[in-house]
């Protein structure tokens, strides 16, 4: 069974981790990305403390700032293999 409540913790959590890295991976400060969304310094200071969570309709800018689906904002790094990589 599924719990929503802990299932949306998880993602808020993994959101905030990943918006924090990918903007770190860029060189970006939190005023530099926070300028080319249209947002304040401090409201992407609070996506990665997770005190709050990016407006939905920013979400494909974020994505696009970061050269990721909206998807990968929320699960990079987990692993996604669906079985087709080519190893050993």
């Amino acid at each position: 069974i599924l719990n929503f409540t802990e299932d949306f913790m998880f993602s808020a959590s993994a959101l905030s981790e990943n918006i924090r890295e990918m903007r770190k991976k860029l060189g970006l400060s939190q005023g530099e990305l926070a300028a080319r969304l249209g947002v304040s310094a401090q409201a992407v200071s609070k996506w990665e403390q997770q005190t709050n969570c990016p407006d939905i309709m920013l979400l494909p800018e974020l994505a696009r700032i970061f050269g990721v689906t909206i998807d990968e904002l929320f699960f990079a790094g987990e692993s996604t293999d669906s079985g087709d990589s080519a190893g050993p």
